[in-house]
C-alpha cells in the first residue's frame, strides 16, 4: 500500500520580510479537518480523501498569502490557480473575509 502525506500549509505572511514576524494582533485560528477528523487518517486507494479547512480570520481583514503545498513521491508541490508547480508559490494574496 502506497502511502501519501498531505501537507497544508496556512501562512499568513501579509508582505513580511521575516519568518518569524507577527503582523496582525491576533493571529487567525486554522482548523484543518481530514475525512472529518482533526486525527491522523490513513487510507487505501480507493478510499475518497476530503480535505476541509476553515480559518476564523479573528476579526482581520487584511490581504494574506494563502497557501496550499503536497508531499508526494514525486517531491513538493504548491497549489496555484494555474495549477501545481515545484516552485515555492503562494496559491493566491486575498483578504481574510468572513
Amino acid at each position: 500500500m502506497r502511502r501519501y502525506r498531505c501537507i497544508i500549509i496556512s501562512l499568513v505572511f501579509l508582505g513580511l520580510l521575516e519568518w518569524g514576524n507577527t503582523a496582525f494582533p491576533q493571529n487567525p485560528i486554522c482548523d484543518i479537518k481530514i475525512n472529518g477528523s482533526d486525527k491522523p487518517v490513513t487510507l487505501h486507494q480507493s478510499d475518497t480523501l476530503t480535505i476541509t479547512i476553515v480559518l476564523d480570520n479573528n476579526e482581520q481583514t487584511d490581504n494574506a498569502d494563502w497557501w496550499l503545498a503536497a508531499e508526494t513521491p514525486f517531491g513538493l508541490y504548491f497549489f496555484t490557480f494555474e495549477g501545481w508547480t515545484t516552485e515555492w508559490k503562494q496559491g493566491i494574496r486575498a483578504h481574510f473575509f468572513t
